[in-house]
C-alpha cells in the first residue's frame, strides 16, 4: 500500500482505509482527508522545502499517515483531542513502520505551533455546528461556543507565526486567512478546493476561506 504511495500511484480510500477499524472506516468519507488530497497536500508542502507539518484536529492521522509515505523527510505532527482516535492514529503509524509521525493528545492551545513551519486544516471545527446525532460522538465538548474560540486561536496563531509559513486548507478552517498569506495555488477536489498558502507581503486579493458543510478531522 505506501509503495502504491510512494511510487505516486492511484490509490484508492477503501484500500488505504483498510489499515482502520471497521467503525473509522464507515466514517472515512465524512471525517478525514482523502488519499489524494492528503497525497498532494504533502507534496505541495514538500515542494515548498517545509520540515514540520502540524495537522490541526487529526483525528486517526490519515492526511499525516499518506504525507509521511511520499514526504519521507517531512515530519508530521497530528494535534487530536479524543483520546481514541489518537490511539488508533499511532497504532496505524507503527503497523505502516513510518517513523516520521508523531500523534499528540490535547487541544490546539498545546500544540506545537511555534515548532511547526507548515499547517493542515481541513476544516476541523464544523463539527461543532452539528446536531449531536450527527456529530462523531459526545466524548468532548462540541459547541458554538467554542467553534468561535478555536477559529479565532487559529486566526491568532496564523498572524503571529514567521514570514514563510506555509498551510494548506481544504474546505478551509472557519475563518479568515490573515493578509499577509499569499494564495499560491489552488486546485478542485471534491466540491471545494485544495489551497496553497505562503505567508508573506499582504496579498491584494481577498484571503478569506469559508467552511462548507463537510466536516473533517484529518
Amino acid at each position: 500500500m505506501l509503495d502504491h504511495l510512494r511510487a505516486g500511484e492511484p490509490l484508492d480510500d477503501r484500500d488505504f482505509d483498510h489499515i482502520y477499524p471497521a467503525s473509522i472506516r464507515e466514517v472515512s468519507d465524512v471525517y478525514w482527508t482523502p488519499v489524494d488530497v492528503a497525497r498532494k497536500a504533502a507534496l505541495w508542502m514538500a515542494e515548498g522545502g517545509c520540515r514540520r507539518v502540524l495537522d490541526v484536529g487529526a483525528g486517526v492521522g490519515k492526511f499525516c499517515l499518506v504525507g509521511a509515505a511520499v514526504a519521507p523527510e517531512m515530519t508530521f505532527v497530528g494535534i487530536e483531542h479524543r483520546p481514541h482516535l489518537v490511539a488508533v492514529a499511532q497504532q496505524a503509524a507503527r503497523a505502516c513502520a513510518l517513523r516520521n509521525v508523531l500523534m499528540l493528545l490535547g487541544s490546539m492551545e498545546v500544540a506545537p505551533w511555534r515548532d511547526c513551519d507548515a499547517f493542515y486544516f481541513y476544516n476541523p471545527f464544523d463539527e461543532n455546528n452539528f446536531s449531536a446525532g450527527a456529530q462523531l460522538d459526545g466524548t468532548v465538548e462540541l459547541s458554538t461556543k467554542r467553534y468561535m474560540r478555536d477559529v479565532y486561536f487559529v486566526e491568532r496563531c496564523l498572524r503571529a507565526s514567521a514570514v514563510g509559513t506555509r498551510v494548506v486548507t481544504y474546505h478551509g478552517f472557519g475563518g479568515a486567512m490573515p493578509v499577509e498569506y499569499v494564495l499560491e495555488r489552488e486546485e478542485p477536489r471534491g466540491v471545494d478546493f485544495l489551497r496553497f498558502w505562503i505567508k508573506g507581503q499582504p496579498s491584494r486579493r481577498p484571503a478569506r476561506e469559508r467552511f462548507s458543510h463537510s466536516i473533517c478531522a484529518a
